[in-house]
């Protein structure tokens, strides 16, 4: 069936309820209209490589995605392009206020904003498992297992880490604060949806 999904790994819904989904197994992403018809914005034959991230623009022109080590933006113009690798294992991207793109690197405990010329910077972690914390700079503060991002307006955001089950406000001046702290302590991921 040229419809079926195969390993869908990554959502994101637009401002008008249009759905994008990462297609994992057929290296598409797809489109859900708001009448339920999906079809196929685009065919990256390099194949994802295991990936569960996805954002659309809000003119919905422009595509990132990635896979386990490496960051890619689709246009309808230009096709796909590899703008960020070398990474351990992303987790999650997603957009800051002023445009760049951010991505989680759960394997290496960091966090990094790509730029124009698609060099990355460590804005968050210190890459270990343990150390720094509450009210400490986030470039001091270890995010083991750091898995979730999102900005605000204000270009603050908040991080979700794996391990530990716990979830981080990051503010302008780049301090750290625990917002929630994982059920008893717990320092494992028990499973998605648990």
């Amino acid at each position: 069936n040229e419809q079926a999904l195969s390993s869908p790994n990554g959502l994101w819904v637009s401002r008008d309820g249009v759905l994008y989904i990462l297609d994992l197994g057929n290296s598409k992403v797809r489109k859900v209209d708001k009448n339920g018809q999906m079809t196929t914005v685009f065919k990256d034959d390099d194949g994802f490589g295991g990936g569960r991230a996805l954002w659309v623009s809000n003119t919905e022109d422009t595509i990132w995605y990635a896979g386990v080590k490496s960051v890619k933006r689709w246009t309808a113009a230009g096709g796909s392009v590899l703008c960020a690798g070398g990474f351990s294992g992303l987790g999650n991207i997603t957009q800051d206020s002023k445009g760049a793109i951010v991505a989680t690197d759960r394997s290496a405990n960091l966090v990094y904003r790509i730029g124009p010329d698609t060099a990355k910077a460590v804005i968050a972690g210190t890459g270990a498992t343990s150390g720094g914390g509450d009210r400490v700079a986030a470039l001091q503060t270890a995010f083991y297992g750091v898995r979730g991002v999102w900005f605000l307006d204000d270009n603050s955001y908040f991080l979700a880490t794996h391990e530990g089950c716990q979830v981080w406000y990051i503010d302008t001046n780049g301090i750290a604060y625990i917002f929630l702290d994982g059920k008893d302590n717990n320092k494992s991921h028990t499973g998605d949806g648990e």
